[in-house]
């Protein structure tokens, strides 16, 4: 079945599904990503070890939750054209769990990250991720500010 709404409609039914999606991001209800994200999602820019389709995607946002507790996507843009959608925004959280295999600092961090995603369907099924975990990590510690 194909979505036969008009392009301006189509934009914001896409528009709404991404900020749907990142409304379930911040509730931490990721076993409800399988109401808007395809089971046969393509991550583009997967995590290192993280699993294909919509369960590499719940683990990698369970990921960052349990890193991070009190993590909060913000979204500064949205912008929707045809079947994509980017979102960017700023995430920031406490790190008081273990991330990627770094001790937690206790300290509150924040970084940015830009996401754009493929709509087809009214389903969410591919994705692209692009986010500052080199800033991430400086604030972690365990990667040097650069120089100047």
């Amino acid at each position: 079945m194909t979505d036969t709404t008009s392009a301006p409609d189509t934009i914001q039914v896409n528009h709404d599904i991404v900020t749907r999606f990142y409304d379930l991001v911040n509730a931490k209800d990721f076993a409800a990503f399988d109401q808007l994200v395809h089971a046969d999602y393509v991550d583009h820019d997967p995590a290192p070890g993280q699993p294909p389709g919509i369960a590499g995607l719940q683990m990698m946002y369970g990921a960052f939750a349990a890193a991070f507790p009190d993590i909060r996507h913000s979204l500064e843009d949205l912008v929707a054209e045809d079947d994509l959608v980017v979102a960017r925004g700023t995430v920031d959280g406490t790190n008081s769990g273990p991330f990627m295999g770094i001790p937690a600092t206790g300290r509150p961090m924040r970084w940015t990250a830009t996401r754009m995603f493929r709509i087809r369907d009214r389903w969410i099924v591919e994705g692209w991720l692009n986010m500052d975990m080199v800033g991430l990590l400086v604030q972690m510690g365990v990667v040097p500010p650069p120089p100047g």
